[in-house]
């Protein structure tokens, strides 16, 4: 379904096979290794046979911390006697480790500069690329979110996780008549629902139906790489309002294509992000202040585009990046 632990498997895969010193296996029978893209899934039963080879044959356990887990310290301190190396996708999660003598080698999510990038075209014509109507976004400054923030199991409810109460409180305090919330991807319900429940313009890019409907639109909006591109290309501004997050993955997206991003102080952000877009959950007066005074194409956000894209870049090129997995291997 396009989740993005399986980007992270696929990418996983790809950076490993290009070691001289690791060789996938076909089957689970035969690797010295395990290596786990999501480390809960050592909690399940399903795992004892690992738990079993590593205990007799001397197995290695490598697991990912993919979300925040200083937020999960029971969960890791269950998993302390089965990991070997853990894969820490940041800074704060890399100090988790070692305040606990965890072996971990710090590895990011890896986002491909060859599928986000800045492309040339005006926004008209990516509007019309997208099937959107380029005059809705006529003379406004276009505010991008293009997360998955309703619940699978009560879409009418918001992820706690992803915070999106923060991001309407936001667009709550921007000038109505030159702002439009520009949304996109599956279980966008509850934000929706807020939209129209405080009168916030927005324009949501999909099958709005399912909304409509209150069904899941997991199989229906999920959106190939080359749109979302596009799409962080068509925004002036993207926001993540997150409350706790392993990545996320747009602070790489938004910024290897050239597009300003504001975060709040989760996951890989302050690794990557100019200090000044980092703001606090409770101060988003400053962020619609910030959004406000720099209007699309204003050349005071010049410098911090740069400095996005510049750390995301030095860090997501394909050779520096592989270092990092050969850093893993030479940790087992």
């Amino acid at each position: 379904m396009n989740w993005s632990i399986d980007k992270d498997r696929k990418h996983a895969e790809h950076f490993l096979s290009r070691t001289t010193s690791a060789q996938l296996s076909p089957t689970a029978l035969l690797p010295s290794v395990y290596y786990f893209v999501w480390y809960s899934q050592l909690l399940s039963p399903k795992s004892l046979p690992v738990r079993m080879a590593r205990r007799a044959l001397g197995k290695k356990v490598v697991a990912v911390a993919t979300n925040d887990i200083r937020l999960y310290e029971d969960a890791f301190n269950k998993l302390v006697p089965v990991v070997d190396v853990w894969v820490s996708p940041s800074v704060k999660v890399s100090a988790f480790f070692e305040a606990r003598s965890a072996r971990s080698v710090q590895i990011p999510f890896y986002v491909s500069p060859k599928e986000f990038y800045r492309v040339d075209d005006d926004r008209m014509s990516i509007a019309t690329k997208l099937g959107i109507d380029a005059s809705l976004l006529s003379e406004k400054i276009v505010v991008g979110s293009f997360q998955r923030d309703s619940l699978g199991d009560d879409l009418s409810r918001p992820k706690w996780q992803k915070d999106p109460d923060v991001l309407i409180d936001i667009c709550r305090k921007l000038p109505r008549e030159r702002v439009l919330l520009l949304l996109a991807g599956p279980r966008r319900h509850y934000v929706v629902g807020q939209c129209r429940k405080h009168n916030i313009p927005y324009l949501f890019v999909g099958d709005e139906r399912c909304i409509e409907e209150r069904s899941d639109d997991v199989h229906v909006n999920n959106l190939p790489e080359d749109k979302m591109n596009l799409l962080y290309n068509l925004v002036d501004v993207y926001i993540v309002s997150s409350k706790s997050e392993g990545g996320p993955k747009a602070i790489m997206e938004a910024s290897l294509a050239r597009t300003l991003i504001v975060s709040t102080d989760v996951g890989l952000a302050p690794d990557f992000l100019h200090a000044d877009l980092i703001y606090s959950a409770a101060d988003t007066e400053t962020v619609a202040k910030f959004i406000s005074e720099h209007p699309p194409g204003a050349g005071t956000t010049k410098h911090y585009i740069d400095h996005n894209y510049d750390a995301v870049a030095a860090v997501m090129d394909e050779e520096s990046y592989l270092s990092r997995y050969k850093e893993l291997l030479a940790a087992l």
